[in-house]
């Protein structure tokens, strides 16, 4: 077997530090699921319930509304954003209004804050979809139409 090949015989556990690097990535991926469930039970229907109130939820740089999502000063109504992804060190945010694909830092949100803006902001997001294709679905019983024809 050539030299450049050879590491493929190795048995994956014999590899120096894999067994170390497997532990450690599964207590990543451990550690990410808790948090995750902890903010979809614990902290994700108080902070819905203040969007619901009318309130913006302020994640540092971050702020959302019913109408919006905020990154410091720019404003982008929801019907603007096709997409969000949470990335590492990111949140990516597809703005079709723009064109543009932005990478808008976390600055200091830990994990934690970081998931909670990412849930909120896609749960707004949806509610807002949804409010704007029960407006476009709407129609008006006789006696709207009948006032409307009245004027």
């Amino acid at each position: 077997m050539d030299e450049e090949g050879s590491w493929w015989s190795e048995a994956v556990l014999d590899v120096p530090g894999y067994v170390a690097l497997e532990a450690a990535a599964d207590h990543a991926r451990r550690t990410y699921l808790r948090a995750l469930e902890e903010v979809r039970q614990e902290r994700l229907p108080t902070v819905l319930a203040a969007l619901d109130a009318g309130e913006e939820l302020v994640f540092d740089r971050f702020g959302i509304t019913q109408d919006g999502f905020r990154y410091e000063t720019d404003i982008t109504p929801w019907r603007n954003i096709g997409s969000m992804a949470m990335k590492f060190d990111h949140l990516a945010v597809h703005d079709l209004l723009h064109a543009a694909k932005r990478q808008l830092d976390y600055g200091d949100l830990d994990l934690v804050e970081r998931l909670l803006l990412a849930e909120a902001a896609q749960a707004a997001r949806e509610r807002a979809t949804k409010n704007e294709q029960n407006e476009m679905e709407y129609e008006p019983d006789e006696e709207e139409v009948k006032w409307e024809s009245d004027t």
